[in-house]
């Protein structure tokens, strides 16, 4: 009967040295996978900074100001005549009816 108490005991102390070992790997797995996590993270909120850089950017570039000025520096500038290729007289005012 001792020899059966020794014999769980053993099993006992061993399942439990595994354990604690199967414990400690586990913990690391998981501890490097939060600094991956922290990288991640911080790599994300970089992307999203530049991103609104670039995207004020793209709207001050393309403002209707910008735009002016660099027609402007082209040699176009604003004109307030209207200009129109065509005849001021609508074309049904040329046709003549004959019966």
């Amino acid at each position: 009967m001792e020899n059966k108490k020794a014999s769980i005991n053993y099993f006992l102390i061993a399942f439990i040295f595994i354990s604690v070992i199967c414990e400690v790997f586990i913990l690391n797995i998981y501890s490097n996978m939060g600094d991956k996590l922290t990288l991640i993270n911080k790599k994300i909120n970089e992307s999203e900074t530049e991103n609104n850089i670039v995207s004020q950017k793209i709207a001050s570039s393309s403002s209707m100001v910008t735009i002016a000025d660099k027609a402007k520096n082209y040699g176009l500038d604003y004109s307030s005549k209207v200009l129109s290729l065509g005849t001021s007289f609508p074309l049904a005012a040329n046709l003549k009816f004959e019966l």
